[in-house]
């Protein structure tokens, strides 16, 4: 908001002034794109008025406001992994309208695997006023490695269905190529038993297990261990706790 000491360099009446008026004195971020008209009318004791017109211009020197936070993510089936700002970005604000936000880095492959890889979160608004923040992204690889060799007789064969990591729960597929003694569990990343999945003899066939972990689990790395008379396999799931 301004007033007359914004625009009026001087005023003189040889009777007096009464008042000095603004046809307006506010001004939005919609004022910013180009200079503003504003007519000043000077009105003496008698009521004579005299007017003169300026232009104002808008000018918003004001940052966005930004909050970011660190994040975990997951190499693919393809040992890369893309981010948007989504995913460090907690709130973003300005006195005007964000322009766009933009990040040092999106793309992460498995080079950037166990060392914390730093990316600076850049937000600007329409007038070009920018506000940064720095997070830290860890990259982990999660994605089984398998070798291309034959299934021995009597071998389990466990497959994931579904995401993983997973959020909510995951489905697992065992396969036994003929009848044994089966134990399968999910362990922590601590080797404590979660919760039993088999135990006892089994027939040869496909078989199905759904795990939802227990509210109070915690998000974390869990695996899934399965022996079948003397074969042993086990494979590793993320828990990404809600």
């Amino acid at each position: 908001m301004i007033d007359i000491s914004f625009v009026v360099d001087s005023v003189y009446d040889n009777t007096g002034i009464d008042t000095v008026l603004l046809d307006r004195n506010h001004f939005t971020c919609s004022d910013t794109d180009m200079p503003q008209l504003v007519t000043v009318t000077a009105i003496d004791t008698d009521g004579n008025p005299s007017q003169c017109q300026v232009s104002v211009i808008v000018h918003d020197t004001i940052s966005p406001q930004v909050a970011c936070t660190d994040t975990t993510v997951y190499l693919d089936a393809n040992n890369e992994y893309i981010i948007d700002s989504s995913y460090v970005l907690t709130s973003f604000t300005d006195n005007c309208e964000v322009h766009a936000v933009l990040l040092s880095r999106y793309l992460f492959t498995e080079s950037d695997v166990g060392v914390t890889q730093q990316v600076v979160v850049t937000a600007y608004d329409l007038s070009g006023n920018s506000s940064q923040c720095q997070v830290s992204v860890y990259v982990n690889d999660t994605i089984e490695t398998y070798l291309d060799r034959t299934i021995m007789p009597g071998e389990p064969v466990v497959r994931i269905i579904g995401p993983n990591p997973f959020s909510e729960y995951i489905e697992i597929e065992y396969s036994i190529s003929r009848p044994g003694n089966i134990s399968a569990a999910i362990f922590d990343a601590k080797g404590i038993k979660i919760e039993s999945v088999a135990h006892g003899h089994y027939n040869n066939g496909t078989y199905i297990f759904r795990w939802v972990p227990e509210p109070d689990a915690e998000g974390g790395i869990y695996f899934f261990k399965i022996r079948i008379n003397t074969s042993d396999k086990s494979i590793k799931l993320i828990y990404l706790k809600q």
